[in-house]
Order: C-alpha cells, then sequence, then structure tokens
C-alpha cells in the first residue's frame, strides 16, 4: 500500500476529476456521503457495495474530522480501492498456502505479489470502480470456502454480490468445490474423468442429505439472488437496454487469448510435456480449433460501446487483432485451441481433472451472457486458474513479474503521456484497460 499511495498521488494530479465510469460512480458516492440513500443514477448496472464501501471508511474519520461530504472527495474515494487491492495481496497469499501447502512461504509471497500486479486488475486500484473490491471479496469467500467455513464464505459471497451481480457464479465454483473435496478422496485417481464424474454423482446421491447441508448457506444465497432477479427484471440495476443478455461464446476465446499473452513463459514450458501424449493432444487439439471456428462463425458479437469508444484498448483489440480481416478470427481458433489445452494442463496438474472440468464451466457461464467485451470481466477467471494451476517456479514467477511490470508501466504511460482530445470537445480523452 505504501507504494501505491505515491502511484495514486501522481495519478490523480494528472487525472483530477471523475474519469470514464467514474463519471457515474463518483457522484454517486458523494450523495451517499450527503446521506441521500434515495438517488440512483440510471447509467449505473451494479449495485451500490463501493459506494457502501467508502462510506464504512470516511463515517467514523467525519466524526473527528471535517464532514463527510468533504472527506468524499475523488482522491480520497479512490483510495477506497488502494485499501482493497492492498488485501486483494494479502488474501492471494493465504489463498495460496491453503491449495499449494508444500510451497515455500518465498515463493507463496512472491506469486501473491506478482498476482496482485496483474495489468488489468492493478490498472483500477487507481479508479473508482467495483473490480478490486469484488476481487477481494470473492477471494476471500474462497479462502473461507477452502477453510470449510460455509455460512461465512456465503455470506461474503452475498457482499460480493453488492459488487458485481456475475459474482454469483463464482458462488457456485466454490459450492462444486467443496463437494468435489468430499467425492475426490473416494475415486480411484486411475479412473477415466467421465467414470470419475460418475462415482462422484452417485457418491453424492448417496451422500444427499449431509451434501445438502453442506450446501445450503450457498442455497440460500442463490434463491435470495433469484428472487432479486425476479423482482429487478433481470440481471442488471439502472439502464438494461445496452445490458441485454446475449449469447456470445467468442468471449471465452478473447479471455483465452488474454491468458496466454500474461503466462506465456508457463506456456512454453509446458508445451514440452503435452507433447509426450501427442495422440490425445492432436485429437483436442483439431475438436477445440472446430468449436472455435463455430463460435467466430456463430457467436461473435460487436456491440456499439465497442465501436464508439477508443480511449479503451478493447477497441483497438478488436480493431487491430479480431477483426483486421475479414478471416483472421477464424486463424486465431489455431492458438485458442492450443493455450486452451495448455490452461487445462495447469490446472489438471495444479489440481485436478473434476476442477479443471468444474472452471470451465464457470467461465463459460460468467462470459457468455456478456456482449460487451471488457478485458475487467477476465479478472476473476484468470486469477482462479492462476492460485488452482500448477505452483510456478522461481524462474517462471519472475518472468511473470517483469511481464505484468513492463504492460503496467505501459500502460501507465500512454494515459499519463499520450493524451488526446476528440473533434469538438476540450475535455482531456487517456489510453486505458
Amino acid at each position: 500500500m505504501k507504494y501505491d499511495c505515491p502511484v495514486l498521488l501522481w495519478f490523480s494530479s494528472l487525472q483530477p476529476g471523475p474519469y470514464m465510469d467514474e463519471i457515474f460512480h463518483i457522484p454517486q458516492a458523494q450523495n451517499y456521503c450527503m446521506y441521500n440513500f434515495s438517488h440512483w443514477d440510471m447509467k449505473l448496472t451494479t449495485p451500490p457495495g463501493l459506494y457502501i464501501s467508502s462510506l464504512m471508511i470516511y463515517f467514523p474519520i467525519s466524526l473527528f474530522k471535517s464532514s463527510l461530504i468533504e472527506l468524499c472527495s475523488v482522491f480520497n474515494l479512490r483510495t477506497t480501492n488502494i485499501i482493497f487491492s492492498s488485501l486483494n495481496s494479502g488474501v492471494l497469499f493465504l489463498l495460496l498456502r491453503v491449495i499449494h501447502p508444500k510451497s515455500s512461504h518465498l515463493i507463496s509471497s512472491l506469486y501473491a505479489f506478482t498476482l496482485s500486479l496483474f495489468p488489468v486488475l492493478y490498472f483500477f486500484s487507481f479508479l473508482y470502480y467495483t473490480d478490486q473490491g469484488s476481487t477481494f471479496l470473492v477471494l476471500s469467500a474462497l479462502l473461507a470456502t477452502k477453510h470449510s467455513h460455509h455460512v461465512l464464505s456465503a455470506v461474503i459471497f452475498a457482499l460480493s454480490l453488492c459488487f458485481r451481480q456475475t459474482n454469483i457464479i463464482w458462488l457456485c465454483f466454490a459450492a462444486s468445490c467443496t463437494l468435489l473435496t468430499k467425492v475426490e478422496g473416494r475415486i480411484r485417481s486411475e479412473a477415466g474423468l467421465v467414470e470419475r464424474l460418475a462415482k462422484a454423482c452417485v457418491y453424492l446421491l448417496l451422500q444427499l442429505r449431509p451434501s445438502i447441508r453442506t450446501l445450503l448457506p450457498y442455497m440460500l444465497v442463490c434463491i435470495a439472488f433469484s428472487i432479486f432477479i425476479v423482482l429487478n427484471g433481470g440481471i442488471v440495476l439502472g439502464d438494461k437496454s445496452q445490458h441485454q443478455i446475449t449469447l456470445h461464446f467468442s468471449q471465452v476465446s478473447y479471455y483465452i487469448l488474454l491468458t496466454a499473452v500474461f503466462t506465456w513463459s508457463h506456456m512454453i514450458m509446458l508445451l514440452k510435456r503435452i507433447i509426450s501424449n501427442v495422440k490425445l493432444v492432436v485429437i483436442c487439439f483439431i475438436l477445440l480449433t472446430l468449436l472455435f471456428i463455430l463460435f467466430a462463425r456463430f457467436s461473435t458479437v460487436t456491440h456499439p460501446y465497442l465501436l464508439a469508444d477508443n480511449r479503451h484498448f478493447t477497441f483497438f483489440f478488436w480493431r487491430k487483432i479480431i477483426n483486421y480481416s475479414e478471416y483472421t478470427r477464424y486463424y486465431l481458433s489455431l492458438p485458442y485451441a492450443i493455450t486452451a489445452i495448455l490452461i487445462t494442463s495447469l490446472l489438471v496438474t495444479g489440481s485436478s481433472e473434476l476442477l479443471a472440468l468444474i472452471y470451465w464451466v464457470c467461465v463459460v457461464l460468467v462470459l457468455c451472457l456478456q456482449p460487451l467485451i471488457e478485458f475487467r470481466y477476465y479478472i476473476m477467471p484468470y486469477l482462479l486458474f492462476r492460485i488452482h494451476s500448477t505452483q510456478p517456479s522461481i524462474v517462471t514467477l519472475i518472468l511473470d513479474l517483469l511481464t505484468y511490470s513492463a504492460f503496467n508501466v505501459a500502460t501507465f504511460y500512454l494515459f499519463a503521456y499520450k493524451p488526446f482530445f476528440w473533434e469538438g470537445s476540450i475535455d482531456v480523452q487517456r489510453f486505458m484497460w
């Protein structure tokens, strides 16, 4: 945190006023700081968890210093995410110690620090967005699940829904991992995936009552969330016109591509190992390539926001990579396929085949209904993949750290020193994730 504060000071000196989605988030938080809880900007589509968090931080301070609204300045509100960012580093360390208990404290510490610098997440430590808070609560809930504190986990997951509604999928991931822990010790590891899955289902049916008892806290949150969707008329708050549910399976492809970029060193080292099972790899590669071609052909969505805003990197990602030519999206099916195989291999060796299956089901559910390409949607899938995959060597971690640092420096350089103006506007525009 002590290193992030000077960065925030520099960042806010460049952009002292609200930027991008902050023009909605910050006035909403400031209304809460004036105890105007009835006000709601219809452009906001996520619940008020972020604003309540800031209120909880600055209300006690206001009792001894100045008025609450004076404390809720743009800079102070952004500090909320500096706090969440610091907490994320600690929670990541604790999760890594649970998931990989044989790893040394040094490796776990370096790994947690590196993941906390994941460029898409780290950049939003300095803007008033929901990502850092949402990530902290999901990771904390998962940590409680790993320690079998299921009631606590369900409560934290319920709080996470106040930051981002799609976190309900990660609640299902945690609940599924709980069941997986119950059955894995009773299934022969040498059995095939289908056989193990069948045996797991049979075992859970035989142990139905204790399984329901364990999962009851998660089920209650799911029921409450379902009631919210019915009463709200959909999953998003506010303006629903630009956030219609749309089948967009190509989102999974884009996530895979981003993962390849940020785990390139892991992928290269793993390639040597998977070649030993050439026949299986070739079959999977062909089938996945065909699948991603189908995604590209029948499930590619071009959202109006994507084409209208050249401040986001996704604008250039779409124009210069995905839509570079008529056939580029189909050619990319080849790297999508090989990266998907490598991601799955890392998950299987780091955890199990069943966990890899659960992971991919949840990734598809959380991404395929999002019409807009947003790299921020890939934060949780990426972090959960990394903490459950094979523990990296010190060399690979250093390469990760260098890669993340290079992207962070480049992002901040573009944001700070390559501003531009839209025609007919005097407002400074800046590049960002």
